[in-house]
């Protein structure tokens, strides 16, 4: 039988994101070996050369190979489909992705909420920087994840991302401050984020840019770390201001009043084609725009 098998289109997909074997094999958590031969495998059901090395850019995958990948996406996508369908015992099974501060403060009343709901349904949440829950929606890992992005920019043509909510951010100290701060008395200050990349460095970049101002940035790791590290020291940090209601409450952490208006951020739902019109899915995201309107 000569028919595309799904260990194929995860190599040639992981060949695709992650650029060569080495890496492929990596993120697969196979050894380079059995890479090589699903390359060869797939080359001899193909009957065309997926790979072709480039001195000085290592391997490149064929423009065969590229006509291939869409088909492959789609193929890993209907496998997990099909499993999910019979996975536990008829249980509906919905993959989602979402950065930790969400996960950890939106979603749990979602998924109450679509447990209560729909009796066989089992939400499964992974966590991550955004850029990479969006690579797993694209390689079918996910059905569909949540992210913070700065002001809109173009998404891969098969997938579908949606505008769900703006959420506020929040300029955090251990003391109140009794006067409105500026951008130039917060540049001298160490500034916590909880993550190296993504949406709020981003803006936070450009905020002091804007005033030809300097700042350094910091990566605490996660929300937690921010927090801790702003009780510990003289930093500043900068959370979604939804991760930080209980401690405001409580004044063990202090919302800064900023003079400069500081922009938002975007909830933006990035999702499988087939997830469209998904009204669990939908449910989710419902449940999670008003408690982010809670929150905030």
């Amino acid at each position: 039988m000569r028919d595309l098998e799904v260990r194929h289109c995860r190599v040639l997909v992981a060949l695709a994101d992650f650029g060569g074997v080495a890496a492929a094999a990596r993120a697969l958590q196979l050894s380079q070996s059995t890479v090589s031969e699903t390359i060869l495998a797939l080359e001899r059901l193909t009957g065309v050369q997926i790979l072709v090395r480039q001195a000085g850019k290592g391997a490149q995958l064929t423009a065969a190979a590229e006509a291939l990948l869409p088909h492959a996406r789609s193929i890993i996508s209907a496998s997990h489909a099909a499993l999910s369908s019979i996975s536990l015992g008829g249980r509906r099974t919905i993959k989602l992705g979402a950065i930790e501060s969400m996960s950890s403060y939106l979603l749990p009343q979602a998924i109450a909420s679509v447990r209560a709901h729909y009796d066989a349904v089992d939400v499964q949440v992974t966590t991550g920087i955004c850029h990479t829950l969006r690579q797993l929606v694209q390689r079918g890992e996910l059905d569909a994840a949540i992210t913070l992005e700065s002001p809109p920019s173009g998404r891969d043509s098969q997938q579908r991302t949606t505008f769900v909510a703006e959420a506020r951010l929040t300029f955090l100290g251990r003391e109140p401050s009794y006067r409105s701060l500026t951008k130039a008395s917060l540049a001298g200050r160490t500034i916590l984020l909880p993550d190296p990349e993504g949406a709020v460095k981003q803006l936070v970049e450009q905020w002091f840019a804007s005033a030809n101002l300097e700042v350094r940035l910091e990566s605490a790791g996660s929300v937690d770390g921010v927090k801790r590290g702003v009780q510990a020291g003289n930093a500043v940090g900068v959370l979604p201001t939804y991760s930080i209601v209980e401690e405001v409450q409580s004044a063990t952490l202090f919302a800064l009043e900023i003079a400069d208006n500081f922009p938002c951020v975007r909830v933006e739902l990035t999702a499988q084609p087939r997830m469209h019109d998904d009204p669990m899915l939908q449910m989710l995201i419902g449940v999670t725009a008003a408690e982010l309107a809670r929150l905030s």
